[in-house]
């Protein structure tokens, strides 16, 4: 299993941007469940764990007890935000431009601890929404507010124009 990432770059007409990144560069085989951009260039992937990218090189930074990083997503502040099986949180870049996670788990309540996989967070003014299987969450900057739904399979959601839909 690789890693194919569009890289902007001159290429020879009828060429693909594609780069192909194999488990010897990642250090680890791992599928890739989404990817953002920085506002420098650097890419973000969530797997296994945070895979950054900067051009050069490749580092990687465990998200609390998840073995599947879903959905990450930058706000305004720096903070990239991030969703995963039984986990959701946040990163925050230290001083040694390495990348540490916040966990938000401590602050759910005992009906929510096991949250199954969630699939996308989306970085707010104040914090974020984290959208589960069954149930939308709302993290304020102090607490959290959710709503409990009983789809079919799961929900579905999306941004769009700055509006979260489910």
């Amino acid at each position: 299993m690789g890693l194919n990432v569009a890289v902007a770059s001159e290429l020879p007409e009828g060429s693909f941007p594609v780069k192909i990144y194999d488990a010897s560069v990642l250090g680890k085989d791992t599928m890739m469940w989404c990817a953002t951009q920085d506002d420098q260039g650097v890419l973000y992937f969530g797997g296994d764990k945070l895979f950054v990218n900067d051009g050069e090189r490749w580092r990687s930074y465990k998200m609390g007890d998840t073995y599947r990083v879903r959905s990450l997503e930058f706000s305004r502040d720096g903070r990239l935000w991030a969703a995963g099986t039984n986990e959701l949180g946040w990163f925050e870049r230290t001083p040694t431009n390495a990348w540490q996670y916040h966990s938000l788990r401590s602050k759910l309540p005992a009906t929510l601890k096991e949250l199954g996989n969630v699939w996308n967070v989306y970085a707010t003014d104040h914090g974020a929404i984290f959208v589960s299987d069954r149930q939308v969450l709302t993290w304020d900057g102090a607490r959290f507010t959710w709503q409990q739904y009983d789809p079919i399979r799961r929900l579905i959601s999306t941004r769009n124009q700055g509006a979260v839909y489910i």
